[in-house]
């Protein structure tokens, strides 16, 4: 099987993992345990309206190392990363998905946080080696309502940087015009910063190719 997308309504869980009764916060690692017997999927969309999933960077490890073929993986509707309290999982799930799938091209996924493991670079970016994957489309879920403070330019130019040399085919569509509501909850304005900014590296990289 090569596509696997589903729009998960209703879950039960039991204490061995398996589905018995209803939950509203699933782990990731739960939801996917079952599906990852199908090792040569390449394109996989999760959907999950219904239900909050507690996803963790180590559940993203556990699924890109089982499905080592991915092309396209899309994980959204998925939780609100605004609870208090909440861990969501970080930026460092975009390199865990560069080192395990090679082959990957379109990955849109839930809230990362962007507030830890900063990335540091070379003083010398030259220096490193230019990533081959070809990852060409990123998509942050702009749906959760966060009130992230405003990150210091440094840190945005750190990630910006970061993730382009992780996938430097990335191509980052301008954004669409928002409404005054979004305009006021400022949902991941920080990830709006970095894809801004790596449009603004990338932009000059494309024009010289053509």
């Amino acid at each position: 099987m090569e596509t696997l997308h589903l729009d998960i309504i209703n879950l039960v869980f039991g204490a061995d993992g398996l589905p018995t009764v209803d939950e509203f916060t699933v782990p990731l690692a739960a939801l996917a345990a079952s599906l990852l017997i199908f090792s040569n999927v390449k394109n996989v969309a999760l959907s999950c309206p219904a239900f909050e999933v507690d996803a963790k960077d180590d559940d993203f490890r556990a699924l890109t190392h089982s499905w080592k073929g991915l092309q396209k993986f899309m994980l959204h509707h998925s939780y609100k990363a605004g609870d208090a309290g909440r861990i969501v999982p970080t930026a460092a799930v975009l390199e865990i998905f560069h080192d395990n799938c090679p082959d990957l091209r379109e990955l849109t996924l839930p809230y990362l946080d962007l507030n830890v493991n900063i990335p540091t670079l070379p003083v010398d970016p030259s220096s490193r080696d230019v990533s081959p994957h070809k990852l060409a489309h990123l998509d942050i879920d702009r749906n959760v309502q966060i009130h992230d403070e405003d990150m210091d330019e440094r840190n945005v130019d750190m990630w910006a940087r970061h993730i382009h040399s992780l996938f430097p085919m990335l191509e980052v569509k301008e954004p669409e015009s928002s409404d005054s509501r979004e305009e006021v909850i400022q949902p991941t304005r920080n990830w709006r910063k970095v894809l801004e900014r790596i449009r603004n590296i990338t932009k000059p990289l494309n024009e010289e190719a053509s």
